[in-house]
């Protein structure tokens, strides 16, 4: 396997991975897209890794920052990451608002009314933000970050958010090219 290893996950997968061997990961499958938070501490402790994603379109963070804010006080392990997608944030969002605790919080705003991307990533955790990746298109979002492991391997995270009249071809096309100059790069 080479050393790149992507780590994101959607409302029907968690993907975790141990810091120390970013090679080693769980996918832990969720059937049902609605879950209770008993679901979520049971797939978490099922983990045996130290490393784990969550991903959540919230449509709108500021309206719902106290949902995910309750949700994540009562885990009984909180995720190292939660990647949020359509944050419906722009250049004037009052960024302040809604910071989580033991988060570090970076985002891409969408200048749709719609979209917009974001990473809530555990402060104990060394990342770096790739800015200069960015979707071709204005009708997608992403934001891509390199999380350091304990080893000498890096685990690369994003987080994209394709708006629903951007052209799927499209999308897939730009994200395969995207994927394999990721692999190429960091397999020199």
């Amino acid at each position: 396997m080479p050393d790149l290893q992507l780590a994101f996950s959607r409302l029907d997968h968690i993907y975790s991975c141990n810091l120390s061997n970013p090679d080693t990961y769980d996918i832990l499958n969720v059937h049902n897209p609605y879950f209770s938070t008993s679901d979520i501490n049971q797939m978490f402790t099922k983990a045996t890794t130290n490393f784990s994603v969550f991903h959540l379109n919230i449509c709108s963070l500021v309206e719902n920052f106290y949902k995910l804010q309750d949700f994540v006080s009562i885990l009984d392990k909180a995720p190292s990451c939660i990647a949020i997608s359509e944050t419906r944030l722009n250049s004037g969002s009052a960024i302040g608002e809604i910071q989580l605790q033991n988060n570090t919080f970076t985002h891409k705003p969408s200048s749709a009314r719609a979209g917009g991307v974001g990473l809530y990533i555990q402060n104990c955790l060394i990342y770096s933000v790739f800015h200069d990746i960015c979707m071709p298109s204005s009708n997608c979002e992403s934001l891509w970050v390199e999380i350091k492991t304990n080893s000498s391997k890096f685990i690369y995270l994003g987080v994209i958010y394709r708006h629903p009249n951007h052209q799927f071809d499209d999308f897939e096309k730009y994200l395969n090219n995207l994927l394999t100059n990721f692999n190429l790069n960091n397999n020199a």
